[in-house]
């Protein structure tokens, strides 16, 4: 796995053509997603690929954010998918707001 320009250009022409054939959202491509990153490929396990889809399950927003993640997993190549999730919760801006930390302190002290 190389996690070069020409990897992610790949895998963002395998996606977009995809999404045009996609009838159901990205649940319904998932099985394609799934054959595409882990058995033609060879982008990450199964194990991984499950990883990330539970990531994009319990992450608020669309669930083709598993696309994100399978891209983030190829520049990080040998990072787990915990390791990508922690990275990605502590570079969010809300973790640093005033409104953030007024309501995580409201909620500590009660």
């Amino acid at each position: 796995m190389t996690g070069g320009i020409g990897t992610l250009l790949t895998l963002a022409g395998y996606f977009a053509l995809l999404s045009l054939f996609a009838i159901g959202g990205a649940n319904a491509a998932l099985p394609e997603m799934h054959r595409l990153a882990v058995d033609v490929m060879h982008w990450m396990s199964e194990r991984q690929f499950a990883d990330m889809f539970a990531i994009a399950q319990v992450t608020p927003g669309p669930n083709v954010i598993l696309v994100a993640l399978i891209g983030y997993h190829l520049t990080a190549s040998s990072r787990t998918a915990h390791e990508i999730a922690q990275d990605l919760i502590h570079r969010n801006p809300w973790r640093s707001s005033t409104l953030r930390n007024t309501v995580c302190g409201g909620v500590r002290r009660h």
